[in-house]
């Protein structure tokens, strides 16, 4: 049994209600009602670069109640309203309320396309409140697919809208996190040369640089980092990773439609008066499970709803074709 198989078999036996979504093109999302979990594109029954616990761990994870299961899930920002209590001693103050995740999320069909919703209160991290919110999530295939030569694409668009329902207003938006295997590289397409801010740890310059163009992050090796960009550092660029092994590559890309740096409220825990983060990158090499993190972070409308909209795109190829097809769609 490969990966699909034995994810959607382990939550399954934990009880937990899960649903395909087919892509075409041989390509399958897994997704759980636990957590609200977008699991893939799968190749067939195979995901080279996903993340989520296996065996044992992924079995203990689910009886337990534990939020870390990988894939691809949304929480809320700004983070420091929710996750921290000390911007100078964010890891050891970390924390993750569970009725934001690994919460029950409703899953249903709607046409061609998967539809999650949850409504729940969640507690701030300083204790002195809780918010009402309620997030509506559409994932549908992608009906017009970029086409190259040695390169095969399936791809799908989650349409995320978040809309506080009690507590004090806040500037909420949703803040979609992504896991990927360890072992690769991730893509940062720069329309300017702002610099990445290191939130903790020990990034690679890689990371920080101030580098206009494609900015390629190794995440693989020790280390234990999270870097953060606002607008002026990425742009309207994309965010990704890619995989090579031998003569053939994968690689995921997210194109997220954007807004002015105003409509983004989430700052740098670090520089609070820097308004305008768009994305993230973590990496972990075993403190708390070996893998890393593609994140992005939702807009404001007018209307006052925390929006976001990101198209994925899976390819699979030849090394070579697949490096032009990743210039092409991020340059």
């Amino acid at each position: 049994m490969g990966p699909l198989g034995a994810l959607r078999a382990e939550l399954e036996a934990g009880g937990e209600a899960c649903a395909t979504l087919d892509l075409g093109s041989g390509a399958t999302l897994l997704v759980s009602a636990r957590g609200g979990r977008v699991f893939g594109p799968f190749a067939g029954d195979d995901d080279p670069l996903g993340w989520w616990p296996e065996g044992e761990a992924l079995r203990r994870t689910v009886l337990e109640g534990g939020w870390n299961l990988g894939g691809e899930r949304i929480w809320l920002a700004p983070e420091a309203l929710f996750n921290f209590t000390d911007p100078h001693r964010i890891v050891e103050t970390y924390r993750v309320d569970p009725a934001l995740d690994p919460a029950r999320w409703r899953l249903e069909r709607q046409g061609a396309a998967l539809r999650l919703s949850l409504d729940a209160r969640i507690a701030l991290a300083s204790g002195a409140a809780t918010v009402g919110v309620r997030i509506e999530r559409t994932i549908a295939p992608l009906a017009a697919l970029p086409a190259d030569a040695g390169v095969a694409t399936a791809g799908y668009r989650q349409t995320v809208a978040v809309r506080q329902t009690a507590g004090p207003a806040l500037p909420l938006v949703p803040w979609i996190i992504r896991q990927v295997a360890p072992g690769g590289v991730a893509l940062l397409a720069a329309s300017g040369p702002g610099v990445g801010m290191r939130i903790f740890g020990d990034p690679p310059e890689t990371a920080l640089a101030r580098r206009a163009g494609l900015r390629r992050v190794d995440l693989s090796g020790p280390g234990f980092y999270k870097a953060a960009y606002h607008r002026d550092a990425i742009g309207r660029g994309t965010i990704g990773y890619v995989r090579a092994g031998g003569p053939s590559g994968d690689a995921v890309l997210y194109g997220p439609v954007q807004r002015e740096a105003s409509a983004y409220p989430e700052a740098l825990p670090l520089d609070p008066a820097a308004v305008g983060q768009a994305a993230s990158l973590f990496y972990d090499s075993g403190r708390f499970g070996a893998y890393g993190e593609l994140e992005l972070y939702g807009h404001r409308d007018p209307d006052g709803a925390g929006r976001l909209t990101v198209d994925c795109l899976r390819l699979r190829g030849d090394a070579a074709a697949l490096e032009g097809t990743i210039a092409r769609l991020a340059g």
